[in-house]
């Protein structure tokens, strides 16, 4: 793993630890993040169908890899390879037309992290070609 990919996966897990604090009262409160370990990959062919999942727009592009059920912690991940820069792009403005805004991002020539947010969920999604990570997290939880 190069160094623009560490830094993009750490980028990754700083925006999952962020977008389940909403509910801290004090910055210098601990981050639960117990939940990152507590659910293997489930390798899959189709795009699930879920309560989280509803929450966003399948990508035109690409293919699942796998996803992470963390439902019980009010958090779902999903893995999506073959996806190029310009249909990754295009997905991110389809996902700000049906009412995203941005959170955070940060990007360099081999990888992009974003955070995006609408009333009911934050999405931190990591992309470094061929592929994604997206993390649907409820903000209920």
């Amino acid at each position: 793993m190069n160094r623009n990919s560490i830094l993009v996966f750490s980028l990754f897990f700083i925006l999952i630890a962020v977008s389940g604090c909403s509910h801290i009262s004090s910055p210098a409160s601990p981050v639960d993040v117990d939940w990152v370990t507590a659910a293997e990959p489930e390798y899959v062919t189709e795009w699930p169908d879920n309560r989280f999942t509803r929450y966003i727009p399948k990508p035109e592009a690409g293919t699942v890899n796998y996803i992470r059920d963390y439902s019980e912690y009010g958090r779902y991940e999903i893995v999506v390879n073959d996806i190029s820069q310009s249909d990754f792009d295009s997905y991110i403005e389809i996902l700000k037309s049906t009412g995203y805004s941005d959170v955070a991002q940060k990007a360099n020539k081999v990888s992009v992290g974003i955070m995006l947010e609408n009333d009911d969920v934050y999405l931190s999604i990591a992309y470094s070609e061929p592929g994604f990570n997206i993390l649907i997290t409820e903000k209920s939880n």
